[in-house]
């Protein structure tokens, strides 16, 4: 077998001169030309160690030295070897002190009796690499503690399963008012509008809980004001735990413009979708229904055409009102009546009262007469026709149940059916149901709740949750 060639250093601390005598061979089969140092009691081995100028790569202790012996001289030695891998070489089996030891520092407990070359150089080349990767390991967690604790955004540490805050950083505790003890002493949920929190609770125990999270929210600081804060977050182990790394951005100043660009372009697609409206239903659907009038006038003169022109006439006709019909379709849903004048509520009550079909349709809510902001209640309008529309085209269903319900500033809407449901491992590859993967999106984008659940067999639900800020 050839010797390694790689410089190694070793301190043998042996008194009996044919345990070192043996070591020394076994060092000498297995590599090329290795340093040896010796110390024969704890007294050397200090001193020794105790030199800057000394290099050493890998410690074998002997634990039975004139001077000092077992658990004493192992924990002596180790104080002075400032992170040195340290073998125990001992001619003691007891099991209980080898695993103590190892708890201890020890990087490995070697029996004299079962020691050959093979093992003692394998125990010291694995010994030097764990406390290589022990240092790197150490440098990372330092470069991390700095990055956390210096960063100039608010960030934090907590529990997934108790929610509760285990490190916080200095941006943190300026930005929120709290000190780091008061911090230590609460959950994330203490940092959240009352009215959110059951929000907070449902998302946290989502299927998807440890994987990387971003979102908007409102925080509540110490003095009270509440924030808008953009969230990023993701998994990290912590003391053999999951544990959930945030960094927090404030967006409040951002939030309020947002809003108000919002509303302005809220105000102009409304307006725009009217004029559409209009157009279609004064232009266009005009048009249509007096060229219907015009044939209408002339069915009586069907009886001079023949069976073939006759045919075609009529066809003509079906195909007309048709056109009719989808034009006056087109112009409602571009901006319906009852959304703008009336609300949520009273549109989408319409809307189900004109479906025909095998499908019972149930709608319930608690709003009274309370009506939601505009732009609210048109997107769950928008969400809740998408909705019909896939229980109608796709599940087969004979029954399903939508509830509008407002706790506080939150707005939920859930839609439940019966039907065949599907997959929701086949989500991505299913296009039928690609318009509700665009509102997961949006609602998201909203700081909101999206959660759709279905099983084969078994139907369909769609929940969401929009604050309304």
């Amino acid at each position: 077998m050839a010797k390694d060639k790689k410089k190694l250093i070793v301190l043998v601390v042996e008194d009996n001169d044919g345990d070192y005598f043996l070591v020394e061979d076994f060092l000498q089969d297995m590599i090329l030309a290795p340093e040896i140092h010796r110390a024969v009691n704890f007294k050397e081995a200090k001193s020794f160690l105790s030199e800057d100028h000394h290099e050493v790569h890998a410690i074998l202790l002997d634990l039975s030295l004139p001077d000092k012996t077992g658990e004493q001289l192992l924990r002596e030695i180790l104080v002075i070897s400032k992170g040195i891998p340290l073998i125990i070489l001992t001619g003691f089996s007891g099991e209980g002190f080898a695993i103590k030891s190892l708890a201890l520092g020890a990087s490995d407990y070697l029996l004299k009796d079962d020691l050959n070359a093979t093992i003692l150089y394998k125990s010291i080349v694995y010994s030097i690499e764990r406390a290589k990767n022990q240092i790197s390991l150490k440098e990372s967690e330092l470069r991390y503690a700095e990055l956390f604790h210096l960063s100039p955004q608010p960030m934090w540490v907590y529990d997934i399963h108790t929610l509760k805050f285990i490190q916080v950083n200095k941006a943190a505790c300026d930005h929120y008012g709290y000190t780091t003890d008061e911090f230590l002493a609460m959950t994330i949920k203490d940092i959240r509008p009352p009215e959110e929190v059951p929000m907070l609770e449902r998302t946290v125990l989502r299927r998807d809980v440890l994987l990387p999270y971003k979102g908007v929210f409102r925080h509540t600081k110490k003095n009270g004001e509440v924030i808008t804060v953009e969230i990023k977050s993701d998994i990290l182990t912590h003391n053999g735990n999951n544990v959930r790394l945030v960094l927090v951005n404030d967006i409040s100043d951002k939030k309020k413009a947002q809003e108000e660009l919002l509303t302005i372009a809220h105000q102009v697609e409304d307006r725009e979708r009217t004029r559409i409206s209009i157009d279609l239903h004064d232009g266009l659907q005009q048009t249509l229904v007096t060229s219907y009038m015009h044939f209408e006038s002339i069915k009586t003169a069907l009886d001079q055409l023949d069976t073939e022109a006759s045919e075609r006439f009529v066809k003509g006709m079906e195909v007309l009102n048709e056109g009719i019909e989808q034009v006056r379709t087109i112009a409602h849903e571009l901006m319906p009546a009852k959304i703008e004048k009336e609300g949520y509520v009273a549109a989408i009550t319409q809307l189900l009262d004109q479906i025909e079909g095998s499908i019972q349709f149930k709608f319930v809510q608690n709003l009274g007469g309370k009506r939601l902001p505009s732009n609210i209640s048109l997107i769950l309008f928008r969400i809740s026709q998408e909705a019909i529309n896939n229980i109608i085209k796709h599940s087969r269903a004979t029954m399903a149940t939508m509830a509008l319900e407002l706790e506080g500033s939150i707005v939920r809407l859930s839609v439940v059916d019966n039907g065949v449901g599907f997959s929701i491992d086949n989500l991505a590859k299913d296009h039928s149901i690609f318009g509700l993967k665009a509102i997961g999106s949006r609602i998201h984008s909203l700081g909101g709740l999206f959660e759709l659940d279905s099983e084969i067999g078994r139907g369909t639900s769609l929940t969401i949750e929009i604050p309304i800020y």
